[in-house]
């Protein structure tokens, strides 16, 4: 690629990029450009008529309130997601998100939403750490995180004061509970840490903020 992503300085920028480099992203050719959403309407290599949102960071979409049932695809410079609230992402580099947001529960909710319920409902998060999985840190007598979830993106709500609704594609409750280290004795709130630490910890003392 003559162009790195990381030289993108605006979204104009990429959408210049993208109108030049079709086949990077699987069209064909523009019907219509225009300057609100969909931003394209594309003719795919397939022969398939798609609507195409263009964003400089595929979370951006997030930000932007679209309304979301006209986009069939997202083309974008950079992504750590393959789809968002189900519709397909297309990115010139994609880098997986590793992102672990671990938020505070008391039990009866650790069991009756997160187990139970398969979910975790209406809680702020930082778009610009959006995460792939959701640990439970459960509170006294339980006193560690002991749940960890995937993520299920083609479930994730998000209501118009900004909060966000996870369902999940699988869960698991840990063989070896992530308990209070010397320095950090719990978790309120929320905090964003990589997989590779949250995998790696022991204690809450290991656990590596975003």
């Amino acid at each position: 690629m003559a162009k790195k992503v990381n030289e993108f300085k605006s979204e104009a920028q990429f959408r210049r990029f993208f109108e030049k480099n079709l086949d990077k992203f699987g069209v064909k050719s523009i019907k219509l450009s225009q300057d609100f959403t969909p931003d394209y309407v594309c003719i795919m290599n397939d022969g398939s008529v798609k609507n195409v949102e263009a964003e400089l960071n595929a979370q951006n979409f997030l930000q932007h309130f679209h309304d979301e049932s006209k986009v069939d695809l997202i083309i974008c410079a950079v992504s750590s997601v393959d789809r968002i609230h189900g519709i397909p992402v297309v990115a010139l580099d994609y880098k997986p998100s590793e992102v672990v947001i671990v938020a505070s529960s008391a039990p009866k909710w650790a069991e009756k939403t997160f187990w139970k319920r398969n979910r975790w409902r209406w809680i702020n998060v930082d778009e610009s750490r959006f995460p792939e999985y959701l640990a439970l840190y459960v509170k006294k007598p339980v006193g560690a995180i002991d749940r960890f979830a995937k993520i299920d993106d083609r479930k994730t709500e998000r209501r118009e004061d900004g909060k966000y609704s996870f369902e999940f594609e699988w869960k698991t409750k840990l063989g070896c509970p992530i308990k209070a280290g010397k320095r950090i004795k719990g978790i309120q709130g929320r905090w964003y840490v990589t997989l590779k630490s949250f995998l790696s910890a022991t204690t809450l003392d290991d656990l590596k903020k975003e």
